[in-house]
């Protein structure tokens, strides 16, 4: 026998809003609570930050490989972390889009930096963030 059930209400699901604790990064302290644009730039940092399948706790679609490209700092190597940084963010649902990479280097403290603009449900805003020193 096969159960009767209302279609539309088998399809409803509720959006809940991105409200997540704050990470006060300077301070290296969790205090309060951010969400919207805020949210999804500790969203965006948390996964560049994490190392892809290197924690448990997280699925084998989250964190980046950047650790991969280390020690060699190229054009090419910019656009594979392009690739990588874009592969990463968009398996996040409320990411729609990442475009315009900018990559910076800084010879004198052998730091690369990323900036580029990033198309959320929360609207679009420019997200910039030091990928990795190198020696």
């Amino acid at each position: 026998m096969i159960p009767e059930t209302d279609i539309e209400r088998a399809a409803e699901y509720t959006v809940y809003p991105d409200k997540t604790y704050h990470i006060d990064l300077k301070n290296k302290r969790i205090c309060g609570f951010c969400d919207g644009e805020e949210a999804m730039r500790q969203a965006i940092y948390k996964i560049i930050a994490t190392v892809r399948y290197e924690y448990i706790i997280y699925s084998g679609a989250y964190g980046t490989r950047i650790i991969d490209s280390m020690g060699s700092l190229t054009p090419f190597v910019w656009s594979e972390l392009e690739r990588e940084i874009t592969r990463a963010l968009l398996c996040d649902e409320r990411i729609n889009r990442v475009r315009d990479f900018w990559f910076e280097e800084d010879k004198a403290s052998h730091i690369l930096k990323v900036s580029f603009t990033a198309e959320t449900v929360n609207g679009n805003f420019a997200y910039s963030q030091e990928v990795y020193r190198y020696v």
